[in-house]
Formats: structure tokens, C-alpha cells, sequence
């Protein structure tokens, strides 16, 4: 086999999608003396990459996978608690590695060039637990709330819209250092809201999240929704609940989308449910196009025709 096909066959043969068929078989290649010319495909790797490529594989909290492509690397890290943390990393030459996404937010290292893959990891790892907090509040609400949008919440994530009635959910976003913010009402109800401008004034700063959520609304549990449209992703179908159950469809675009539609309207007659981007453009084009004052565009609802309005900064 000449030195183009072995390159070919490294590249894209299925034998080597896992790491360690894939460094023996560049350590046979190295090991024959196998030099790069002019003739040899340009995408192929330097040594060093592949001794760094058996310097990783040794660390107990990462593992590595490659793909058809030995340019394109996907490292899943353990944090501290076990939780497994994706960076995806493109190898673009001689000590030039970049990290095309991860699996959290946040990441002020993208597209920034690392000369080895363990000072990539090692900076991963270190943003990893600046966010221990971060991950831990996600999970008590994840664990203990109804959370209706997200549908699939993950890390990646940084807010959560919570039950609390059909058509009145709380938003809340978590920081990095794992603080509640910009924790605010999706639907209309005069007493949720009382006793959320009441409890935001009385915030525990001691106490988790999901406590202080509790204190605010007088709860011992988080409510459950009777409509199986809003069935936690992490609730098990039953016999008695429908393994795909009804989609909850915007008003609008009549899809459900990645976001969930929301209960934007204040007519608490009104049964529609609108994605917050569709609702805006919907109004914008109802006033004729022209930009909305603040960034907030009004004007009446689709579903009901009551007043309605939406800000740009919920999109």
C-alpha cells in the first residue's frame, strides 16, 4: 500500500473511530519511518500531535474521541462530581489547536489557538469549575421545578421557565457563579406577581435557588401540570400517559419549535400560546414594519385581539 493510501485509510476506514486502534496504527506508520513530502496529503498530522494524543488518553477524567478526520476531536472531561462536560476541537496545524464548541455558556476561549491539547483541557477544566455553582443550582431546579421550557434543559442553558400554572410560568436565568437573575412572570395572575415583587425584596442570598422560590410563593412542592403537553422530559411515560404526548403549538408559526410557546397574552380567556420571537415580528409587521419604541413592539393580540406587547430583549 503506498504512503497516500495508508494516509486515505487513516483518515477515513471505520477501523479507527476509536483512539486506541487509531494510535497504533500511526504508531506503525512512525515506526516505518514514514516521512511527510510533498506527496503526502497535507492533512496529515504532525508527531507531536500524536504523542499528545497518548499523553491525554493516560488522564483518568478525560476521554477522547476521534472522528473520520484526525483534524476533528471530541473530549468529554469529568468534573469534581462526575458530571461529563463535551469540548469539540478542531486541529488546524503544527500546535494549533482550536475549540470549536462545548456543551456549556460562556466560553471566552472559542476560536483561541492552544499548542497541545492538555493546556486546552486544562483551561476547559478550570472554566469547568468556576461553574460548580452554576451546575449545582441548574439541578436542584431541574430536580425539584416543572420546567416547561427548556424542553431539554441542559448546561448549555442558562434559564429556566417554571410551572406554576397552565399559563403562568417563572423565569429565571442563573449567572455563572450560580445567583438567580432577571426572574420575572411569563403570563398574567395579580397574585403571583404580589408575592413575587414581595419575595424578590426578602431574597435569602444563604439559601439555594429553589428555596428561595419556595419562600416567595408559600409552597412546600412545585405544582404539576395536568396537561401532558407539559410533561417533564425527565418523567417516565406511563401506561396512562401518552409516550409522545400533545405539542403545545405557537399561535403563529402553528410549530412547536426549540423553544417552547409561551402564555404571552394578559387575557386570561385567551388560550394561545406564541413563541416570543414570532409574537414580535407578528406585531412589528402589524405597525408597518417600523422599528418599536425601546425595543418593544405592541399592539393586539393574535388569538384574542387584547392588548399585547413584546420586548426585543426577550427574544
Amino acid at each position: 500500500m503506498d504512503l497516500n493510501s495508508i494516509i486515505q485509510d487513516l483518515f477515513y476506514s471505520d477501523k479507527y473511530n476509536t483512539l486506541n486502534p487509531l494510535l497504533d496504527r500511526v504508531n506503525t506508520i512512525f515506526e516505518a519511518s514514514i516521512k511527510t513530502t510533498d506527496d503526502v496529503s497535507t492533512d496529515f498530522v504532525d508527531n507531536s500531535f500524536y504523542e499528545d494524543l497518548q499523553r491525554i488518553n493516560l488522564r483518568p477524567d478525560v476521554y477522547i474521541n476521534i472522528g473520520k478526520s484526525l483534524r476533528d476531536i471530541k473530549c468529554i472531561v469529568l468534573d469534581d462530581f462526575n458530571r461529563q462536560h463535551t469540548v469539540f476541537i478542531t486541529y488546524k496545524g503544527y500546535r494549533k489547536l482550536v475549540i470549536k464548541s462545548t456543551t456549556l455558556p460562556k466560553a471566552p476561549y472559542i476560536e483561541h489557538e492552544f499548542g497541545t491539547i492538555d493546556e486546552l483541557v486544562d483551561v476547559f477544566k478550570d472554566h469547568i469549575d468556576r461553574l460548580i455553582n452554576y451546575f449545582m443550582e441548574l439541578e436542584r431546579i431541574d430536580s425539584f421545578c416543572c420546567v416547561v421550557d427548556p424542553v431539554h434543559p441542559t448546561f448549555k442553558d442558562e434559564y429556566r421557565k417554571i410551572y406554576l400554572e397552565e399559563r403562568v410560568w417563572l423565569h429565571v436565568e442563573v449567572t455563572a457563579e450560580g445567583l438567580a437573575t432577571n426572574m420575572h412572570l411569563v403570563g398574567n395572575s395579580p397574585r403571583y406577581t404580589e408575592q413575587l415583587k414581595a419575595g424578590l425584596t426578602a431574597w435569602d442570598h444563604d439559601k439555594e435557588i429553589v428555596e428561595n422560590i419556595m419562600d416567595i410563593f408559600d409552597i412546600q412542592t412545585f405544582p404539576q401540570p395536568a396537561n401532558p403537553a407539559f410533561n417533564h422530559p425527565s418523567t417516565p411515560a406511563s401506561p396512562a400517559t401518552p409516550a409522545s404526548p400533545p405539542e403545545l403549538l405557537c399561535g403563529i408559526c402553528l410549530c412547536e419549535g426549540e423553544a417552547r410557546p409561551q402564555p404571552l397574552c394578559a387575557n386570561e380567556k385567551c388560550g394561545q400560546y406564541f413563541h416570543a420571537g414570532c409574537l414580535y415580528q407578528w406585531l412589528v409587521a402589524c405597525a408597518g414594519g417600523r422599528a418599536p419604541t425601546l425595543g418593544v413592539a405592541a399592539g393586539q393580540c393574535p388569538g384574542c385581539f387584547h392588548q399585547i406587547s413584546c420586548s426585543e430583549r426577550d427574544l
